[in-house]
């Protein structure tokens, strides 16, 4: 079961174009800011640089939310356009997530992969859709 949230990193509302041009400029550099977090980390592991168990509690610590799916992280992937995150049977019902930004927007996409989809949505929009590094 999958199920896809994105992250707006704008007021896509604004009327006048000028104001919006400004806002969609800062939104692309919250964007970048916002996705770059979570690459460091995720290089930071690939490096050695980070222990799994120091990677788990950095998202722990600034997501405590998660603590429980947080733990149950066995792995990151690091691909061209994004990152996945792996877990091991856990009570979230959560096997991946996949964080990538969009490459035409300030926009961050997240797909969730697992067995329950309430659990899914509910995962995004409780403790991520307002996360911000």
């Amino acid at each position: 079961m999958e199920y896809r949230g994105d992250i707006v990193h704008y007021n896509e509302a604004i009327f006048d174009p000028k104001e919006l041009a400004a806002a969609k400029k800062e939104g692309i550099a919250e964007r970048v800011e916002f996705n770059a977090w979570f690459e460091k980390l995720a290089r930071s592991l690939e490096s050695g640089e980070k222990s799994l168990d120091q990677v788990k509690a950095t998202l722990t610590e600034a997501i405590p939310g998660l603590k429980g799916l947080w733990s149950a992280l066995e792995s990151i992937s690091v691909w061209s356009d994004g990152l996945q995150f792996w877990f091991n049977d856990n009570d979230n019902g959560i096997r991946d997530i996949c964080i990538r930004p969009s490459g035409t927007d300030a926009k961050t996409k997240i797909y969730f992969d697992g067995t329950d989809k309430q659990a899914l949505k509910a995962t995004f929009e409780d403790h991520l859709q307002s996360f911000r590094p």
